[in-house]
């Protein structure tokens, strides 16, 4: 269901959702679908990463591991 509003975008905001307007559908009527799906999109972006929070799992490394991974890390910058 759609809902009607009216919005106020910085300058920059508003000229990328022209383009890609007139890029996509050939016009600049379709502003409102192009925010709709960049909307949707950062929405679904935002999920996941929750979810990818919420089922994180946490490994405990000892001092020596730490030590190791910070020595193979260095090594790597270096070359």
């Amino acid at each position: 269901m759609l809902k009607r509003t009216t919005i106020t975008l910085e300058r920059d905001l508003y000229d990328d959702l022209v383009r890609e307007s007139v890029e996509k559908y050939g016009d600049t009527k379709h502003i409102s679908v192009v925010l709709n799906e960049r909307l949707k999109e950062k929405k679904k972006d935002h999920s996941k990463l929750l979810e990818m929070a919420r089922n994180r799992k946490t490994h405990h490394l000892t001092e020596k591991e730490i030590e190791d991974s910070r020595s193979e890390l260095s090594g790597r910058f270096e070359n």
